[in-house]
């Protein structure tokens, strides 16, 4: 077993407007991402498979063109190379789960 708090985890900046603090484990990454009001993450897409859970706020996130208005307690599921974008209407509070680990963010947060 591995113990984290989250406000000892160094915060990084993504994307403009999208602050995260990472934990991977040695099959996923959970990503805890503060989305500034405003803030566009611009169309991508990865090969990991990612399941997005909006704690607080309201964003749209457009899943190979089809946009969905989200709420606190929305999930959503974004298949793996799938391209997507999110728009964050007001600030927000999201936890994204990655499976596998998100290769592009190993080298940020902890290691379980």
């Amino acid at each position: 077993m591995k113990h984290f708090n989250l406000s000892q985890i160094e915060e990084k900046e993504l994307y403009p407007g999208f602050l995260a603090r990472i934990i991977h484990t040695e099959r996923q990454s959970i990503s805890y991402v503060r989305c500034l009001q405003g803030a566009v993450l611009p169309p991508h897409k990865h090969d990991e498979e990612q399941v997005l859970n909006l704690i607080n706020g309201e964003m749209d996130v457009t899943v190979e063109g089809k946009t969905v208005r989200c709420h606190a307690g929305d999930v959503v599921h974004i298949p793996s190379n799938a391209l997507h974008t999110v728009t964050a209407i007001t600030e927000c509070l999201a936890i994204d789960l990655f499976a596998p680990q998100r290769v592009t963010y190993i080298d940020y947060g902890e290691k379980a």
